[in-house]
Formats: structure tokens, sequence, C-alpha cells
């Protein structure tokens, strides 16, 4: 390779640039839930798993939230009156492409608290709750002293 080659070039197109789409935003549900998207109140976590291709949270609902979840679930497909909820995503998007990394405060663990934006969508005659981005972790779980026994060493 010769340096003495290379040229700094000039692009020939003219840069036009595009509007951003100013349409409102819908917000349904409660005031409590209008922070962040579609955020639920603070749910007990169930069982987690946020290594896997597929990241889920299963969480216990309180109140406001699963009437909520009811009515909204009611207006897609036939629903239930549910207690408890899975909310999940895929790491990656159809084209492959990885998505934005999970964004919480603190360890999500079974046994804590915490609030997760949920964006519900409906297939093949099924209510399918997808998983935000945002976690936001109320109460971690405690974590217990266990006692051992050691020789010193």
């Amino acid at each position: 390779m010769n340096i003495e080659l290379f040229r700094q070039h000039t692009a020939s197109r003219r840069i036009v640039p595009v509007a951003l789409d100013d349409s409102p935003v819908i917000d349904t549900g409660p005031e409590s839930f209008r922070v962040g998207g579609n955020m639920l109140n603070a749910c007990t976590v169930l069982a987690v798993d946020l290594s896997g291709d597929r990241q889920y949270i299963f969480i216990e609902l309180d109140k406001e939230s699963a009437e909520w979840i009811f009515s909204e679930e009611r207006k897609l497909v036939e629903a239930k009156l549910r207690t408890r909820l899975r909310v999940s995503r895929f790491r990656r998007g159809f084209d492959g492409m990885t998505k934005p990394r999970l964004r919480y405060t603190g360890r999500v663990e079974p046994g804590g608290e915490v609030r997760v934006c949920v964006t519900l969508r409906a297939s093949k005659g099924r209510a399918y709750f997808d998983l935000g981005r945002d976690i936001e972790v109320t109460r971690e779980p405690e974590r217990a002293a266990v006692p051992y026994l050691s020789d010193g060493e």
C-alpha cells in the first residue's frame, strides 16, 4: 500500500433531512401505569430467567394490575381474570439482530418485587405479554444466612 495514493473524497449526494413523526402517543390504563409505557404496579417475582435466549419473568399480579390486564386482554381475545402472568421477550429479533439489553436496578430474583413494562399482543386467538426493556426493582428478596461448619483452613 502506498499512503501517497490515498485521497480524501467528498460525498456527491445531498443530505435530505426527514422530519420525525409527531403523532400523539395513546396512553391507556390508570395513571400509575403511564410512566414508561404500560408499567405495572409492584408485583412479586415467582420465577425469572434473564440469561437465556427467551428472557422471562413470572409475576404475581396485584388486584389493580390484574383487572387492567383483563380489560385490555378482553378487547383482543377471549380472556379470564388471571393473578399470575409470564412476561417474556426474545433476546434477538426476527432479523437476527440482538435487541437492546434490559435495564434494571438491583437484583431480579424470586421473592422480590418489581415493576415491569408490558406490551400486550394477540396471535392465533391467544394473548402474549411482551417484556419491555425497563424493569424497576422495588424490593429485593432477603438473603437468608446459612450456617456452615469449618475447620478453620
